[in-house]
């Protein structure tokens, strides 16, 4: 399934969980996006908002209500 990245008119379509990472890690770095996806078990579209940032050289996505950490990888299943 493919995940939608929107930011206001600057969208990216990807189709892995790499791509994503590498698409948000390069592009939308220390940005507040939305993630539009659909879960494989119920077909409906859900729009997750996170905000996108680095630590150590590494790619954090955090819930922007809750700051909770995001698993990206549950956007694919």
């Amino acid at each position: 399934m493919a995940v939608l990245i929107k930011n206001f008119g600057n969208n990216i379509e990807v189709n892995t969980l790499e791509e994503l990472k590498k698409v948000l890690f390069d592009k939308y770095m220390n940005l507040s996006v939305s993630l539009v996806y659909t879960p494989s078990l119920s077909g409906i579209k859900k729009v997750l908002y996170v905000d996108v940032s680095c630590e150590n050289h590494k790619l954090v996505v955090t819930n922007s209500y809750s700051s909770s950490p995001v698993q990206l990888e549950t956007l694919f299943y």
